[in-house]
């Protein structure tokens, strides 16, 4: 026997009386014994863009950042930017193999998607020159 929270025993009890009413309505007007149940529902829409900091050491000018994970379920679809310190600006993120130069100021587009996905991307930071100074924050935006 499954036991349930008391929100869940409520939640049950106002859609049997629902069936409850909506088959004595369709019984009425039928003239046949009958329910009908209708049970509908709404999530929440969430988009995230986190970046596994996975970072390696330093390879000359180019560094490994790990795995950005992106995360949407906006039926319209959503776009990751990323925002970057001035100190990067010229910089180049490499996304899955896609050169995107960092404007070193305001968000610059990484990737987009005309609907809901869960997708990880690998993620380089290649720099014009020796520097490892500087912050990005990624950040996604549902369409």
């Amino acid at each position: 026997m499954k036991h349930f929270s008391g929100a869940m025993r409520h939640a049950a009890c106002l859609a049997l009386a629902a069936a409850a009413v909506v088959g004595s309505a369709a019984s009425a007007q039928s003239g046949r014994d009958g329910y009908t149940l209708a049970v509908s529902g709404e999530a929440p829409m969430v988009c995230r863009a986190t970046l596994d900091n996975g970072m390696l050491p330093a390879s000359g000018s180019e560094i490994a950042l790990g795995t950005l994970a992106e995360f949407c379920n906006s039926p319209n679809g959503y776009r990751v930017y990323v925002n970057s310190s001035p100190e990067l600006a010229g910089a180049t993120l490499v996304v899955d193999g896609k050169a995107v130069t960092l404007a070193g100021h305001g968000p610059t587009l990484v990737s987009s998607s005309s609907h809901p996905a869960a997708v990880s991307r690998n993620v380089t930071l290649r720099l014009p020159r020796a520097q490892a100074n500087g912050t990005l924050s990624f950040h996604a935006t549902p369409l």
